[in-house]
């Protein structure tokens, strides 16, 4: 998954309790300007693993998204 968002994109494997940012270089620097605290030093992209979850902006945004590969019958 590669985020191209001003807000940024977390991402949880497994559990939805331990949370990893991920944010473009145009938001890290647009958050920058703002005067805003980018915490660590977040990667703009992540390799998703079945089962992880994706959260859009914040985790306690309540919409979550699930990733699973789907096996094809063709």
């Amino acid at each position: 998954i590669i985020d191209t968002s001003l807000n940024g994109t977390y991402i949880s494997k497994h559990d939805e309790r331990d949370w990893h940012l991920l944010l473009s270089e145009q938001g890290q620097r647009r958050q920058r300007q703002r005067g805003e605290t980018i915490p660590g030093n977040p990667s703009t992209e992540a390799i998703l693993s079945e089962g992880d979850t994706i959260a859009l902006v914040d985790p306690k945004y309540p919409e979550r998204f699930y990733f699973q590969f789907s096996q094809s019958t063709y």
